[in-house]
């Protein structure tokens, strides 16, 4: 990301609006796998918890 910007700004590249869309595209993709990917975690978080507010140090 930091990289693109960089391009961007220092060397003066140009963005078509299919490039903009693409780039949107792909971080919205990056968002849901991320989102995807925590369900299980919280799931479990909150089995461990029920209800109590707090993370015990001890599985099950």
């Amino acid at each position: 990301m930091t990289a693109a910007v960089a391009g961007f700004w220092l060397l003066g590249e140009k963005l078509s609006l299919n490039q903009y869309l693409g780039g949107a595209g792909v971080l919205a993709a990056m968002y849901l796998v991320q989102k995807d990917r925590m369900q299980p975690l919280r799931k479990a978080a909150d089995a461990r918890t029920k209800g109590t507010g707090t993370i015990s140090a001890r599985p099950g």
